[in-house]
């Protein structure tokens, strides 16, 4: 995997974390 698409798997999971607070650690 390239740094970029580990990046933004990052991301996206920061993103679902806001929406739902209740899932932290998924």
């Amino acid at each position: 995997m390239s740094l970029s698409k580990i990046f933004t798997s990052v991301t996206v999971k920061r993103l679902r974390c806001r929406q739902q607070p209740t899932v932290n650690f998924n």
